[in-house]
């Protein structure tokens, strides 16, 4: 089979990704990025009050984990979980762990329902609690407040195949992927997305609960004709979901539609 690979863009918005600086306001506005695995490195400039998130879906809902550094005018740093209100699960006296002169480099590390945090180039943490009620996470957020802006450096394993590029009306992905079968999976909201793929076959998009794949699951295959050179677009939403759990094959796009039991 021809390898093969493909460039996809998707759009997705209020989303921030990759190394480049992330400036956040005085305004305890949320700015979310997608990611994988189970950390996040990052390197911050304030004067205190940097706040992360941790959730499902790119955005403030509940269940949510949050770590606030340098809070309480950069003395006290706190991990907290949000259902319905904030409750603070662990706190420790943390002075002048941030600057607004100077990066300040931290990790959160999530695992097995353990929420920790710690500082760039030690590996004890300096927050840690275990949830026993532990949600997936698939999108991280950042902010600063109660009268400090920020800079920020981010990183993830998802960031090496991501690039963010903005349009005059959206903000787009940009996703690699290879001839290797294995989906990379993003939070979305909204009930529609728009793609763009160019591939000389076989473009798969993934529908799930979890950004990761399990049962059930909506997939939308689009078999690209091999010599295809342009760009093709398709849309896949929620609206899958009104199909039949049969296959539904379009000789006329070759497009076929399934559910994927668990």
């Amino acid at each position: 089979m021809r390898a093969v690979e493909c460039v996809v863009l998707v759009v997705v918005f209020n989303f921030v990704c990759g190394q480049e600086d992330v400036e956040t306001g005085d305004n305890l506005q949320y700015q979310f990025f997608p990611v994988v695995g189970s950390s996040v490195q990052l390197q911050v400039r304030a004067h205190n009050d940097a706040h992360i998130a941790l959730s499902l879906h790119p955005r403030e809902t509940d269940p949510l984990y949050e770590v606030v550094i340098g809070g309480w005018e950069n003395t006290k740093s706190v991990i907290r979980k949000r259902v319905c209100s904030f409750q603070e699960k662990d706190a420790k006296p943390t002075p002048q762990y941030l600057s607004e002169d100077v990066f300040r480099g931290f990790w959160v590390h999530w695992d097995n329902g353990i929420v920790s945090a710690g500082r760039e180039g030690e590996t004890k943490a300096f927050l840690s609690w275990r949830d026993n009620e532990p949600f997936s996470i698939a999108a991280a957020g950042v902010h600063t407040g109660f009268g400090s802006k920020g800079v920020w450096k981010l990183q993830n394993a998802s960031f090496e195949d991501i690039d963010v590029r903005n349009d005059d009306e959206h903000e787009q992905l940009q996703v690699k992927t290879g001839d290797s079968n294995k989906y990379q999976f993003f939070p979305v909201s909204g009930n529609m997305l728009r793609i763009k793929v160019r591939a000389g076959n076989d473009a798969h998009i993934a529908l799930s609960s979890h950004p990761w794949e399990s049962g059930p699951m909506y997939e939308a295959s689009y078999k690209l004709r091999a010599d295809l050179d342009g760009a093709s677009s398709l849309a896949v939403g929620k609206t899958l979901k009104a199909q039949s759990d049969e296959d539904i094959a379009s000789n006329k796009r070759r497009t076929v539609l399934r559910r994927l039991s668990s």
